[in-house]
């Protein structure tokens, strides 16, 4: 399935994105949720890149509570952490975790 959703942003026809959609009722967050470990973080990588946040790869993902379909928290190797929202139609919403002051406390300068 990651295959399908990364081609999905590199359609050059919007006719031809619109024409997928309406013959299918895919939900992505639940296809999302369904792959394994290495998979997700290959879709998660895109969708932090595709938002113009830097990430050298993504090394965890976890789903952010059972009321939230389709939120994750993915983690990169520089340890920054990003909120992604990925929505029924596949598009996805990404917010650098430090953006909602879920970064990890800066240590005070020494005097």
């Amino acid at each position: 399935m990651a295959p399908m959703l990364l081609i999905a942003g590199c359609e050059s026809s919007p006719d031809v994105a619109r024409n997928d959609m309406t013959e299918t009722t895919l939900n992505y967050q639940a296809e999302v949720a369904k792959l394994n470990e290495g998979q997700r973080n290959g879709v998660m990588i895109r969708a932090i890149r595709d938002a113009g946040i830097a990430c050298q790869g993504v090394t965890a993902t976890v789903p952010i509570g059972s009321d939230s379909p389709g939120v994750w928290r993915a983690t990169c190797q520089d340890g920054a952490s990003h909120v992604i929202q990925i929505n029924p139609d596949g598009s996805a919403n990404v917010v650098s975790a430090a953006a909602v002051g879920d970064a990890p406390a800066a240590s005070a300068p020494e005097s």
